[in-house]
């Protein structure tokens, strides 16, 4: 009776099979690395491009023209409001919300002129619900 046990092939085998299982881990290490590096040079980059905008002049004061009268807009049909400009002052949004809205005839035709233009400028739209309420958000981009 012959009984044989390849102890050092099996062994040997396994050795070679964790070698091959680090360097398939240190190739994926590898690129994650690079993939790191990219990504870090992508934002660098977007920062860079983002710095470098300019702020259109005529943009801006279109946009706070348009603040001012969505205020006066939100107080006479009774919503609420949120306007933002950023702080490098590239981007803002006026956001009203309500529970719902009414467009009547005695309606002045500022409140339409205004919601006209900001249909018609914005550079994004969104409309959401949330908590009850209708979220309206227009978007203007500030830049050239």
């Amino acid at each position: 009776m012959l009984i044989e046990k390849m102890f050092y092939d099996i062994t040997k085998q396994q050795w070679q099979d964790m070698v091959k299982d680090c360097d398939t881990e240190k190739e994926i290490l590898s690129k994650k690395d690079t993939y790191k590096s990219e990504l870090s040079d992508l934002i660098a980059k977007g920062k860079s491009l983002q710095s470098q905008k300019t702020v259109n002049a005529q943009k801006r004061e279109f946009f706070a023209l348009m603040q001012t009268a969505s205020l006066e807009i939100a107080e006479t049909t009774a919503m609420n409001i949120k306007t933002v400009l950023s702080d490098d002052e590239t981007f803002g949004y006026i956001e009203f919300s309500f529970g719902e809205l009414w467009i009547v005839e005695e309606t002045p035709q500022e409140c339409r002129r205004i919601m006209s233009l900001l249909y018609e400028h914005a550079t994004e739209i969104c409309t959401s619900i949330e908590s009850d309420l209708v979220i309206q958000r227009f978007i203007f981009m500030l830049t050239e």
